[in-house]
């Protein structure tokens, strides 16, 4: 009884689809539709579209793709999703020509790259006074002018010599002073 126990056992394994860069929203609601529909001869557990969640310093929330153009999907592979696959509006292909499984070992590692992406952005605000931390100015106290969030740089003004000067910082280079 044991041993056809065993052979029943269904082995999941994860792959890599390959879309357009935009579509993976679209291509993931669409593959679970047709993978309800066909619930009895298709065996899929998870699609997941590998996404960090971003927080600006205006405490807006949004998610990033990871990977764009990639989805991951874990399932029994059969002849009924390859043909469910190459029917959707959008084109979807496997990493290779021959679809080879993920590693258990690989999907770890991704998904702790996945869970280390959650990062906020900014924590700096226009107006905030701040001390440098690194370069020729070390130890340097000024203002807050001007934030770049896509560069991670921030404009500070430092009084030099009785005049206030902007000047390009990375925010690794600055600390708020409280």
């Amino acid at each position: 009884m044991k041993r056809s126990f065993l052979n029943k056992r269904i082995h999941f394994r994860w792959f890599i689809l390959k879309t357009h860069t935009g579509s993976e929203d679209v291509i993931k609601e669409e593959l679970l539709l047709k993978l309800k529909e066909h619930s009895s001869a298709v065996k899929c557990r998870r699609i997941f579209i590998p996404t960090s969640v971003l927080k600006t310093s205006s405490e807006k929330i949004y998610k990033k793709k990871i990977f764009p153009g990639y989805l991951f999907i874990e399932c029994q592979l059969n002849k009924k999703i390859l043909t469910i696959l190459q029917t959707l509006s959008k084109p979807v292909r496997f990493i290779n020509s021959n679809p080879n499984p993920l590693n258990n070992a690989d999907m770890l590692n991704l998904c702790r790259i996945i869970t280390v992406k959650h990062v906020k952005i900014s924590t700096y605000k226009n107006g905030e006074h701040v001390k440098i931390k690194n370069g020729p100015f070390t130890n340097f106290v000024g203002k807050i002018k001007n934030i770049q969030e896509k560069k991670k740089r921030a404009v500070v003004l430092l009084e030099i010599l009785g005049r206030c000067i902007p000047m390009m910082f990375f925010y690794k280079d600055i600390t708020v002073i409280t």
